[in-house]
Formats: structure tokens, sequence, C-alpha cells
């Protein structure tokens, strides 16, 4: 089976471009609206599409040339670790034993997962038919 490999700006600009006009497709097609938001709600909507998508997104895409798949799969479980941060900062949510414990058990779970995975050397050749 040959690999392809497509490098982080081309991937991206197809797949959140794809994502938008489907997106957009729904929008219009179901008449919902797009306009008239307030500032704030405007101001959560880029924050949305910036923070998580294209920062979140794109990093583990960007890790994907340094980690395996699984390692990037299992590093996803961090997600809520850092959802309760951010709740406690930003909302002064109260961290619970609970919240400490399960993020507790999450860290040692990736770690585990982390340290099982053993490197890999992976010789590829790359033959172009074109």
């Amino acid at each position: 089976m040959d690999l392809i490999e497509v490098s982080l700006i081309p991937y991206i600009s197809v797949c959140y471009g794809s994502a938008a006009i489907v997106l957009w497709m729904l929008v219009l097609g179901f008449g919902l609206k797009f306009y008239g938001f307030s500032g704030q709600t405007i101001t959560a909507f880029w924050a949305m599409a910036l923070i998580p998508q294209l920062i979140g997104h794109t990093s583990y895409n960007w890790a994907l040339k340094w980690f395996s798949a699984s390692t990037i799969a299992v590093s996803l479980l961090g997600e809520p670790i850092g959802a309760t941060i951010l709740a406690y900062f930003i909302f002064n949510e109260k961290l619970t034993w609970s919240k400490l414990i399960g993020g507790a058990l999450i860290l040692s779970a990736i770690c585990i997962a982390a340290y099982g995975e053993k490197p890999t050397t992976v010789s590829i050749s790359h033959q172009s038919n074109l």
C-alpha cells in the first residue's frame, strides 16, 4: 500500500474549507439565522473557531509528524482536564476531589499509553508514476 504524505497547510485548507462550505450550505438550506448577533456572541464564535479548531485540531494533526496516531488519540483524553482548568480560571468553577482524582487517573492513563508505545523507525520509499 502506498502512503500519501500531505503537508499540514494543504490538509487543513481542504479539511476546514470543505467543512465551512458544507456548514454554510446547511445554514442557507435550512434558512437559519446568520446575522444580528451581539458582539459578545460573535466574539464567542470567533474564539471557538480559533482556539479549539485552528489551534487545537491543527496541533494534533501537526503532532502526527512525530507521534503515532494511537498516541495522539489517547492524548485527546486530556481534553476534559484542559476544560476543567479553563473553567476554574475563566468561570471560577470549583475544583472538587472527584475532578482532581479523575484528572490524575486520565493523566496516568495517557502516560502509561505513551510510555508503553515502542518507538519504531519507519523507512518509506516513495515512487511516483507521474
